[in-house]
């Protein structure tokens, strides 16, 4: 191996790994804001189910926040 195959296998070396560090990179942001979104939902529901049963009885959403 003369010094350019060795300095393009660096240099590929380098690009394979910046594009697997960048792949890694997207792929823990789009599971951080999946979960983001999910948890949104749920607050969302948790809420509406709140006000549905405070629509429904104080004496019941009273009971709901004491437990």
């Amino acid at each position: 191996m003369n010094v350019t195959t060795t300095r393009a296998a660096k240099i590929a070396s380098i690009i394979d790994n910046t594009e697997s560090y960048w792949l890694s990179a997207e792929r823990l942001l789009s599971v951080f804001l999946a979960q983001r979104f999910l948890r949104g939902i749920l607050v969302l529901e948790y809420s509406l189910i709140l006000v549905k049963l405070h629509k429904h009885g104080r004496g019941l959403f009273q009971d709901i926040l004491i437990v």
